[in-house]
């Protein structure tokens, strides 16, 4: 019996992903503009009632994310995300990277993992290398 999917209900979202999402809406529509210091993690925890943990995880998210920068000492600010050549970006972004194949050799790949020097011992079969 299968059932309809308008009847599946919506995965909840986090604390962490409602942050998150609420950073990211107010940074789109620049009300946190750039340069801006973001609330602190305890200020922001207890008025919103949440643990610090949540927040710290909700703005390290922004932060790889590329809305905030992390200042070690200072807090959160939200960062210049229009300009193209910001030297803060990390180099592998900021260059176009090669196009990964879209294809892999799965058997290529098994028979590497799995080749070993001794059939006895091998991937996942539970012996820990000799004390050296």
């Amino acid at each position: 019996m299968s059932v309809p999917l308008d009847q599946i209900p919506a995965p909840q979202l986090t604390l962490v992903d409602q942050l998150v999402q609420w950073g990211r809406r107010r940074i789109d529509e620049r009300v946190f503009r750039p340069g801006m210091r973001m609330p602190s993690i305890s200020k922001f925890a207890v008025d919103k009632g949440m643990p610090r943990f949540t927040v710290v995880e909700a703005y390290e998210q922004l932060v790889a994310h590329g809305y905030l920068d992390s200042r070690r000492g200072s807090g959160f600010f939200v960062r210049d995300r229009t300009s193209s050549n910001d030297s803060r970006v990390h180099p592998t972004l900021a260059t176009e990277c090669a196009p990964v194949p879209s294809t892999i050799d799965v058997v290529w790949l098994l028979r590497n993992m799995l080749h070993t020097s001794s059939p006895a011992k091998g991937p996942g079969i539970g012996y820990l290398p000799a004390a050296g």
